[in-house]
């Protein structure tokens, strides 16, 4: 999948945590889920970055969210997954809650995962 592209598993499948998971196995793969609330995040509006994140999957399973990596802006809606490339970030939501489950790959140490 190239970085900004959207992808939805098999097709018409609907998105879940537990599809998700079986994609990316836990030796190799950090899967987080997450449900974000519009008023959870009201407070960083204008505050600039939020913070700094390694480059991951995201998919988002219901809402919609937006990122802010400097002057890129990838917006991902329900049912999409979309590459980030990682770095100091802000985001808003579309929606009044998001769910999402993000996708780190987890480094190797020496050569083994």
């Amino acid at each position: 999948m190239k970085k900004g592209s959207t992808s939805k598993l098999g097709g018409e499948t609907p998105l879940d945590l537990e599809k998700i998971r079986k994609l990316f196995p836990p030796d190799t793969f950090r899967v987080s889920y997450r449900v974000l609330s519009s008023g959870d995040v009201d407070w960083m509006n204008g505050s600039g970055p939020f913070g700094s994140m390694a480059p991951c999957r995201c998919f988002v399973l219901r809402g919609a969210i937006a990122y802010q990596f400097g002057d890129q802006k990838v917006e991902i809606c329900a049912g999409e997954c979309k590459l980030l490339d990682g770095g100091e970030y802000s985001f808003s939501l579309h929606e009044q809650e998001v769910e999402l489950v993000q996708v780190w790959e987890l480094p190797k140490e020496n050569g083994n995962w």
